[in-house]
């Protein structure tokens, strides 16, 4: 579902962590396979609305591109949007999503702790680590 591909992750001289990030479903991918974004901010945006009930916009940084969860009598939906027009939909395992939102964030956090990354979103990471354990309890 949730794609993060571990080696594309950088950190700019700025401190800005960057990287390929995308939603893969069967043979479809939003908004685009090797969309490169900001992951720390987007996987605390996701867990945070996850956390909050699951059903709600989820954003992309870069471009005008988000999904939005939708439950309808039990079963979960990915729609998809571009510039507010939507796209398509897709019926998904909600607790599919869930794992590949937490194993996207521990694939961050990993990658940032090895490489001994100080960023300009040390906060941004440490939201993340104590989302993850919430998640975890």
């Amino acid at each position: 579902m949730i794609e993060l591909i571990q080696e594309s992750i950088k950190k700019s001289k700025s401190g800005k962590i960057s990287g390929v990030i995308y939603l893969k479903l069967t043979d479809h991918f939003f908004p685009e396979e090797g969309w490169s974004d900001c992951p720390i901010i987007l996987l605390n945006w996701w867990c945070e609305i996850f956390n909050s009930g699951k059903v709600g916009d989820y954003y992309f940084m870069d471009g005008p591109f988000y999904f939005k969860i939708i439950n309808e009598f039990d079963s979960y939906y990915l729609e998809f949007f571009h510039n507010k027009v939507f796209l398509s939909s897709y019926k998904i395992d909600i607790t599919l999503f869930k794992m590949s939102l937490l194993y996207s964030a521990k694939i961050l956090l990993k990658t940032i702790t090895i490489n001994g990354w100080n960023t300009e979103n040390d906060s941004d990471i440490k939201k993340l680590s104590q989302t993850l354990r919430y998640f975890n309890h």
